[in-house]
């Protein structure tokens, strides 16, 4: 599981900073990283106390919401996908 976990952070690390750094203006890519990174922060200080609420009332709860979120998540890429790549030009100079 851990090796499974490993590899998932190596693929999604890179990808989804420069995702981001491609997505922000010029001016702006600062405030998007730091705004990204703090997602994940945000995320690493909240997570522990909520499951552990959902888990202290029902012990499938914790897995719900994270099944919840994931549909929410699919759902919402496709739409996110077509405006972020349409932000910046490809390589070649024509919209990605």
């Amino acid at each position: 599981m851990m090796l499974l976990w490993a590899a998932a952070e190596m693929l999604h690390g890179p990808a989804s900073n420069a995702l981001s750094a491609d997505a922000a203006p010029e001016g702006a890519r600062g405030t998007y990283l730091a705004a990204f990174q703090y997602s994940f922060a945000t995320a690493d200080m909240v997570t522990p106390g909520l499951f552990g609420l959902l888990y202290s009332v029902e012990r499938v709860l914790p897995w719900v919401a994270v099944g919840c979120l994931a549909l929410v998540a699919s759902a919402a890429i496709r739409p996110l996908e077509r405006r972020l790549t349409g932000v910046r030009a490809g390589p070649e100079g024509a919209a990605a």
